[in-house]
């Protein structure tokens, strides 16, 4: 199969120096493929929406549902600024567009990580509800969003402009921000790992709520997990670039898929997944739920069960405390 040929305009916006993963899209690969992920990040997105609306007191914010909204939208807008630009190879207008939308959505995985290991940690830690907690994670999330800034600036730089000093500044500062959103993404694996085993464990029973616990735990685990993945493949092929026409395997279509794309699926299906789980009902629902069925009423309120009804509310999975902190940070 042909290669599509990049063609060097005369002046600015000018063609990175660099081989891109997944390199120049091509309408008969990218295309299809693109168009399925878009299909199943919107399916997801739905299914955040419908979410928010499941708790039908209204007295609860959804801040981390609206969060994983946003980023569906950014994916999906990411996959078809990829479209675009595989039907206009020389405008690199899109392929910035793209960068950026790429470079923006992740990132909001890792915030979503981070406040969902704050928020165990506030609910099962001795030290959860000590106001430094906040501020550590504060400062992570602060970090996360200058990381995000550094990140793209610096691509939108290499684009306008051919100064040697300028493309070797901008590419300390990708590699600056690569390491640091790469050791932030590890940061819940050994902060669950520790609460795991250290837990109050005495509250969680008494309250019934092991089981929930534990669920909460291999979430934001493998979440952690998959998503440090995704960041230690940005950062490996942010180290090792390879000259623009000599790329190498991991610069293939296959890895821009599967490492970034499919990973980022897997970590916003297991969230539907999860809010799908009767192990993150908190242990008041689930009597109320156990009495209802038995009464013929689906949940206990009286009301019919079905789909709606059986979506975790947003403190159940998320984690917070009803009423109190639920919808902070």
């Amino acid at each position: 199969m042909s290669q599509p040929v990049a063609i060097t305009p005369p002046g600015p916006p000018y063609l990175p120096r660099s081989a891109p993963v997944g390199g120049i899209p091509e309408v008969k690969v990218d295309a299809p493929i693109s168009g399925v992920f878009i299909f199943l990040f919107f399916l997801a997105a739905i299914f955040f929406i419908i979410s928010v609306h499941a708790d039908h007191r209204r007295t609860e914010r959804h801040p981390i549902s609206i969060l994983l909204v946003a980023f569906c939208a950014l994916r999906i807008t990411a996959l078809a600024i990829r479209i675009a630009w595989a039907t206009q190879l020389t405008n690199l207008n899109l392929a910035i567009a793209g960068n950026v939308f790429t470079l923006a959505g992740v990132v909001i995985l890792y915030v979503v990580n981070l406040l969902l290991t704050r928020r165990l940690l506030a609910d099962y830690a001795r030290f959860g509800h000590h106001p430094a907690t906040w501020r550590v994670f504060a400062f992570l999330i602060f970090c996360v969003a200058s990381c995000l800034i550094m990140a793209v600036s610096a691509t939108v730089d290499t684009f306008f402009t051919n100064k040697e000093s300028v493309l070797r500044s901008a590419r300390d500062v990708q590699l600056c921000a690569s390491t640091i959103l790469l050791a932030l993404v590890i940061v819940p694996i050994p902060a669950v790992a520790a609460l795991y085993f250290f837990h109050r464990r005495e509250e969680a029973v008494a309250g019934g709520e092991e089981t929930r616990f534990r669920a909460r735990c291999r979430l934001i685990f493998i979440t952690a997990l998959l998503l440090t993945l995704e960041a230690g493949f940005r950062c490996g092929t942010a180290f090792d670039a390879r000259p623009l026409g000599q790329a190498a395997w991991f610069h293939h279509k296959a890895c821009l898929y599967c490492l970034n794309f499919l990973v980022e699926l897997l970590v916003v299906y297991q969230i539907v997944f999860a809010r799908l789980d009767g192990r993150f009902r908190g242990q008041e629902r689930r009597e109320a739920r156990k009495e209802g069925m038995l009464a013929g009423t689906g949940d206990g309120t009286g009301r019919p069960g079905g789909l709606l009804h059986r979506v975790n509310m947003e403190w159940e999975i998320f984690g917070g405390k009803r009423g109190r902190d639920v919808g902070s940070a």
